[in-house]
């Protein structure tokens, strides 16, 4: 379980400690706070990969096209106030205090690691090859690189260039467990049919169709059906099956959610602004619910959300049992006034509870 991560120079953190993580942790604050890009660099962190990289920049909406047309710059967002020409880092620990990961982005403006890896290019189309050709052009390097017993590993670089981006695999670690939910993306309908197969196969269906009940009780049955294209149908009590994207955002959502839980034991799930689609009255149960699946399935789950109804269930539930008072950790994300930096307060829920209740300022206010 990770239980703090260290963040420098990445995104909109110049030096910033998040400690106090729990099984279960909501993640409040103000817009533009750093929510998002927290759950970016835990991301990262658990994920050094090329293809985190790329579904980072898909998830912030940054164009292809962008890289091909202006590749010096392609890295820039990933960096403090756009700035390159410093590393960053990320170091998160675990439950015992010792590093869980380590990991560096590096931008190497030199032509040498870019050169090996369009040399090994065994056949290149014949634009490629006559821009390969050239000494010169335009491009950026990303290095990931592992820091571990003080000894610096690179395990990928990314070299975007008027072409695109080219990769190049050196040595990447076993992959850590880590899915990522944003806030404005979902599964397509034939994924998630893929996926509820699973944990039907898993004997996990059960636990799904409780899950949507909470959402919508005259939901009586789940199943996929291959017509057209693969899609989840539900079925209320007396009525037919209906394609889930019928049921509105709420229930796919949950759908999403609960999916990443069940066929992903072992593991740690972010999801950006959790509340999107869910009406209030349904979030304490939700919450109730999340918090068994987390135990039954061992999943740290890290969630984000501007919802005062959100994080007012979160708290209820969260006091609801003591076992589950003991997996929840609140933070509060807002700029410190003597350093500036964006910092982390843990709440504690009975205090917290107090200052719903008194209707206080607990989300940056």
């Amino acid at each position: 379980m990770i239980k703090e991560i260290n963040i420098n120079r990445f995104r909109c953190f110049q030096k910033s400690k998040f400690s106090g993580f729990k099984a279960v942790n909501l993640i409040g604050g103000k817009n533009n706070c750093g929510k998002t890009a927290l759950l970016e660099s835990l991301y990262l962190n658990l994920s050094p990969r090329r293809s985190t990289i790329m579904v980072l920049k898909r998830f912030r909406r940054e164009s292809l096209k962008f890289a091909k047309d202006m590749p010096e710059r392609t890295w820039n967002n990933l960096f403090f106030n756009l700035d390159n020409d410093k590393t960053s880092n990320m170091v998160s620990y675990d439950s015992n205090g010792d590093i869980y990961n380590n990991i560096e982005l590096l931008c190497d403006e030199s032509t040498d690691q870019s050169d090996e890896i369009f040399k090994e290019d065994e056949q290149p189309d014949d634009d490629l090859a006559d821009l390969f050709s050239e000494k010169n052009f335009t491009r950026s390097t990303l290095n990931i690189n592992l820091i571990k017993d003080k000894k610096k590993r690179l395990l990928t670089s990314l070299i975007a260039h008027s072409q695109g981006i080219t990769s190049k695999d050196s040595d990447l670690p076993d992959e850590k467990k880590v899915n990522y939910i944003p806030a404005s993306l979902r599964l397509s309908s034939d994924a998630l049919a893929r996926e509820y197969d699973k944990a039907d196969l898993r004997g996990n269906a059960q636990k799904i169709l409780n899950t949507l009940k909470l959402i919508d009780k005259s939901i009586s049955e789940i199943k996929t059906f291959n017509i057209g294209e693969p899609s989840i149908y539900l079925k209320k009590a007396e009525g037919e099956y209906l394609p889930i994207y019928l049921y509105g955002e709420a229930i796919s959502k949950t759908m999403d959610f609960i999916l990443r839980i069940v066929n992903n034991p072992n593991s740690v799930l972010l999801a950006d602004e959790i509340e999107n689609g869910i009406h209030h009255s349904n979030q304490y149960d939700l919450w109730r619910n999340i918090f068994e699946l987390s135990a039954s399935f061992n999943i740290q789950i890290f969630a984000t959300t501007h919802s005062y109804e959100m994080i007012q269930s979160f708290v209820q539930a969260g006091l609801s049992k003591d076992v589950f008072k003991e997996s929840a950790c609140y933070l509060e994300m807002t700029k410190s006034i003597k350093s500036g930096e964006i910092v982390g307060i843990e709440r504690n829920l009975e205090n917290l509870k107090y200052e719903i209740d008194q209707k206080m300022g607990f989300r940056g206010e």
